[in-house]
C-alpha cells in the first residue's frame, strides 16, 4: 500500500507540476502579446505625432509667404508714398510698423498654443497606455491567482502531507515572478521616459526653428525700411537743390523785373487811377459772383449703421455741389473740386478787359479699412452732400 500512495503521490506531484509550466507559458505568452500590442500602439503614435509635426511645418511655412507678401504690399505703399508729405510717411510709417508687431505677436500666440495643445495631446496619450498597461498587468495577475487557488483548492485533500513543501516552493515561486514583474515595469517606464524627453527634443527644436525665421523675416523689413528712409533722403536733398537753382533763377527774374517797373514808376502812377476804378468794379462783381462765395471744403466721415462703410458728408452750396468728385483708394479717400471763372469787362474808350480762373481743390484722408473704389454712392439734400463708400 505504501509503494501504490507513493507512486499515487509522485503522478499528482508530476501533474501538478505540468500545470505550473502550462500555466507560466501561458502567462509568457499573454504578456509578449501585450508587448507587441504596446509597441505596435507606440509606432502609430510616432507616426501620427510626425505627421501632426509635418503639417504645423507646412502651415507655418505658408503662414510667413502670407506674411512677407503683405510686407511686399505695404514696402510698395510706402514707395508710392515717398514723395508726399512728411507727416503723412511717418504716420503710414508708424501704423505698419505696429500691424507688422501684432501680426508677428499673433504669429508666434498661435505657434505657441499649437505647441501647447501638441504636448497636452502627448502627455494624455502617454497617461492613457500607461492606464492601459497597468490594465492588463492587473487583468494578469488576477488570473494567476484565481488559478492557484483552483488548484489550491483541488490539491489541499490530496497533498496535506506535502503542503509545507508546496508552501515554500509557492513563496519562492511568488518572490521570482514579482521580481520579473518588476524588471518588467521597469522597462516599461524607462521606454515612456525615453519617448518623453525625445518629443521634448523635438518641440524644442521646432520653437527654435520658428524663432530663426521669424527675426529673419524682421530683419529683412528692416532693411528695406531703411533702404526706403536713404532713398527718401537722397530723393528730399535733390530736391531742395533744385529748388534751390530755381529760387536763383526767380530772384534773377525779379530784380530785372524790379529794374523795369522803376524805370515805368511814372506811367503806373498816371494809370493807377484807372485801374483802382476797375478794381472796385470787380470787387463788385466778385462780391456778388457765387464763385467766390465758397472757399472750404470741411469733410466729415463716419461708419455708417449696417457698419459695412463709410458716410462722408459736407456743407457745400447747390451751385457747386457739381464740381465736387470723391474717389476712393485702399486706405485713403480723395476729395477734388475744379472750377472755373470768366469775367469781362468793357471801357468807355472800347478797351476790354477779361478775367479768366481755374482753381483745383484736393484733401486726401486716411482711414483704417480698405475700401471699395467701385461701389460709391451720392446724395444731396438740405445743403450737405453726402458719399457713402463701402468696405472691400
Amino acid at each position: 500500500m505504501s509503494r501504490i500512495d507513493n507512486s499515487q503521490f509522485k503522478y499528482q506531484k508530476l501533474e501538478h507540476k505540468q500545470n505550473l509550466k502550462k500555466l507560466q507559458n501561458q502567462h509568457e505568452n499573454e504578456l509578449e502579446k501585450i508587448k507587441l500590442n504596446h509597441q505596435k500602439y507606440k509606432n502609430q503614435v510616432k507616426l501620427k505625432h510626425e505627421l501632426q509635426k509635418n503639417n504645423i511645418h507646412t502651415e507655418h511655412q505658408q503662414k510667413i509667404m502670407e506674411q512677407t507678401r503683405k510686407n511686399e504690399k505695404v514696402l510698395n505703399e510706402l514707395q508710392e508714398s515717398v514723395d508726399k508729405t512728411k507727416e503723412r510717411t511717418s504716420k503710414q510709417k508708424e501704423k505698419i510698423l505696429e500691424n507688422h508687431k501684432k501680426k508677428i505677436s499673433l504669429v508666434k500666440a498661435d505657434q505657441e498654443s499649437l505647441i501647447k495643445s501638441k504636448k497636452q495631446k502627448a502627455q494624455f496619450i502617454m497617461q492613457d497606455l500607461d492606464q492601459q498597461t497597468n490594465i492588463e498587468l492587473a487583468r494578469l495577475n488576477r488570473k494567476t491567482e484565481r488559478k492557484r487557488q483552483e488548484l489550491k483548492n483541488e490539491g489541499q485533500e490530496k497533498l496535506k502531507d506535502v503542503k509545507t513543501k508546496y508552501i515554500e516552493k509557492r513563496s519562492l515561486d511568488k518572490s521570482n515572478f514579482s521580481k520579473k514583474q518588476l524588471a518588467q515595469s521597469e522597462k516599461f517606464q524607462r521606454a515612456l521616459l525615453e519617448q518623453r524627453k525625445q518629443n521634448q527634443k523635438q518641440l524644442t527644436q521646432e520653437q527654435r526653428r520658428h524663432q530663426k525665421i521669424l527675426g529673419n523675416s524682421e530683419k529683412n523689413f528692416q532693411r528695406g525700411f531703411s533702404s526706403l528712409r536713404s532713398d527718401h533722403l537722397n530723393k528730399k536733398a535733390q530736391i531742395q537743390k533744385e529748388h534751390e537753382g530755381d529760387f536763383e533763377k526767380a530772384f534773377k527774374r525779379n530784380e530785372y523785373v524790379l529794374q523795369n517797373l522803376l524805370k515805368k514808376k511814372e506811367e503806373i502812377v498816371s494809370k493807377f487811377k484807372q485801374r483802382l476804378k476797375k478794381d472796385v468794379e470787380k470787387v463788385m462783381i466778385k462780391d456778388k459772383d457765387p464763385f467766390y462765395q465758397f472757399t472750404d471744403i470741411n469733410p466729415k466721415y463716419e461708419i455708417n449703421q449696417n457698419k459695412d462703410g463709410y458716410v462722408l458728408s459736407m456743407k457745400i452750396p447747390e451751385h457747386e455741389a457739381k464740381n465736387v468728385q470723391l474717389s476712393a483708394h485702399h486706405r485713403q479717400i480723395k476729395i477734388t473740386m475744379d472750377r472755373d471763372f470768366s469775367h469781362t469787362n468793357k471801357d468807355n474808350d472800347g478797351g476790354l478787359d477779361q478775367v479768366k480762373r481755374f482753381e483745383s481743390y484736393t484733401s486726401k484722408i486716411p482711414v483704417e479699412k480698405i475700401l471699395d473704389s467701385k461701389n460709391i454712392e451720392r446724395t444731396y439734400k438740405d445743403g450737405i452732400l453726402s458719399f457713402e463708400i463701402k468696405f472691400a
